[in-house]
């Protein structure tokens, strides 16, 4: 599991970058302090080999009995700590400091200037210095030479190596214990959530994330928290439309079997009889047919596969027929049903049937949830670039709880009433895909007015459909 997890990247890329910058900065602090060493080192030789030849300078020098007197002077006076040898112009080793092993090494080397670094068959490096000692007369008449062993600089460089892993390992270990707590903060919430989001998807809503830091991952939690929420309240409002469109379904389908059944029987098959049952079986499917085709509407709404059949309307002549369609019921409900016909509308640009679905809905709405001897009012206006439809109630009303929700699909605010809970939602959407809107206010137990506003066709635009 941890090599497909996010610890596993998280460490490889962490560890990665913290071992390569941590590699570096070690090289480049043994480079420093190995150089720093080593200079001080030439410094002291030459600080030796200077001083010697400054001395041997002081004293005139004429000849090789001169320059050994000299030698022994500046043996007993002058010397007192480092590695030198000093010898003649015939390689004769006369004053020498040191026990080191390599007297002949450096006798034979006596003609390379400056400092060189000798190393001996055993691996011991020696840092080596010369420089020439003239006569009186400028001629050659001997060599100084200051020797260091490196391996004391050697050791004190592979004590800072020894020291700087040490901190490196410790800084590592930190790290990753570090890296393992964060880790560990962030992978154990999202774990969690993994297994909240499995059991919401296999439909437990109920299951909650703890919010325990409030950081992006707890806005996280919220988020799942909140879809969970959403999920159970939209589970909940699709089962209550399920039930309430099987009901919706089955009343018009018992209504029409049961008068079909009763036209069968011999003693029901008067002139009278078979033409109400057949008025009621006709309207039955007439109800039924609406009820499937706006499930229809809306399966299409949800897929985004709603085409309109755009075209230049009459928008008056639709709301006519649609007034039309409603006032016997409107009478025979004891309802009355008042209608403020204009002269002209301009004409808009959409699809009729559509159209005239919305205003069918909308009163059958307004007609539903008025009481008896109540009044629904129609008027339709132009303003400016638009056309307004106000189909207003005195019925129930919505509540407030309620008015903001019931455009929502599946959202009844009466649970009493008839209905499938999605017509609301289809009228809102056909009136959106028109570049119009539809707004709902609402009092309780005042009554309700919906306003309708979609755009009419400019001059122009209409001159160019007249052609057409």
């Amino acid at each position: 599991m941890f090599m497909k997890s996010i610890t596993k990247r998280w460490f490889l890329n962490s560890l990665s970058l913290v071992i390569v910058c941590m590699a570096i900065l070690m090289a480049i602090l043994i480079l420093c302090i190995r150089v720093n060493l080593y200079g001080i080192i030439k410094k002291q030789l030459v600080e030796e080999v200077d001083n010697c030849v400054s001395y041997f300078e002081k004293t005139p020098i004429y000849n090789l009995d001169d320059f050994n007197s000299v030698c022994k002077q500046y043996a007993s006076e002058v010397y007192s700590k480092g590695q030198v040898y000093i010898s003649d112009y015939k390689n004769n080793v006369i004053f020498e400091s040191s026990n080191f092993n390599i007297k002949n090494s450096i006798v034979q080397n006596v003609n390379k200037e400056n400092l060189y670094v000798y190393k001996t068959d055993t691996g011991e490096k020696y840092l080596i210095n010369h420089k020439k000692i003239y006569d009186y007369y400028e001629n050659y008449i001997g060599t100084v030479s200051s020797v260091a062993l490196l391996e004391n600089a050697d050791n004190i460089v592979l004590s800072f190596i020894l020291l700087f892993l040490l901190i490196f390992f410790i800084i590592i270990i930190f790290i990753v214990l570090s890296n393992i707590y964060f880790i560990k903060s962030i992978t154990s919430p999202v774990r969690e959530m993994g297994i909240i989001a499995k059991g919401i998807a296999q439909g437990n809503f109920k299951a909650k994330v703890v919010k325990k830091n409030d950081d992006e991952i707890g806005d996280l939690c919220d988020i799942i928290n909140y879809m969970a929420n959403e999920l159970s309240t939209s589970e909940q409002l699709k089962n209550e439309f399920i039930s309430s469109v099987s009901h919706e379904l089955r009343t018009p389908l018992t209504a029409i079997k049961g008068w079909a059944e009763t036209m069968q029987m011999p003693e029901n098959r008067d002139s009278e009889t078979l033409e109400k049952g057949m008025r009621i079986i006709v309207r039955e499917a007439e109800r039924l047919s609406g009820i499937v085709e706006e499930l229809l509407d809306f399966s299409r709404i949800q897929s985004g596969r709603m085409v309109l059949m755009m075209d230049k309307i009459d928008i008056l002549a639709e709301l006519d027929e649609a007034v039309y369609m409603f006032r016997e019921r409107a009478v025979s409900e004891n309802k009355k049903l008042i209608y403020q016909e204009p002269q002209k509308i301009s004409p808009v640009f959409g699809d009729k049937n559509k159209i005239k679905q919305v205003f069918i809905n909308i009163i059958d709405n307004a007609i539903k949830y008025t009481q008896s001897n109540g009044t629904i009012t129609i008027c339709i206006r132009e303003e400016g670039s638009k056309v307004k439809i106000t189909i207003s109630d005195d019925g129930c009303g919505i509540s407030r709880e309620h008015l903001p929700k019931v455009k929502n699909k599946f959202y009844q605010a009466d649970h009493v009433k008839e209905g499938s809970g999605i017509g609301l939602a289809i009228a809102d959407e056909i009136v959106n895909l028109h570049d119009g809107i539809l707004d709902i206010e609402s009092e309780e137990n005042v009554g309700t007015i919906v306003t309708i506003c979609i755009p009419v066709i400019k001059n122009e635009q209409n001159e160019s459909y007249d052609e057409l």
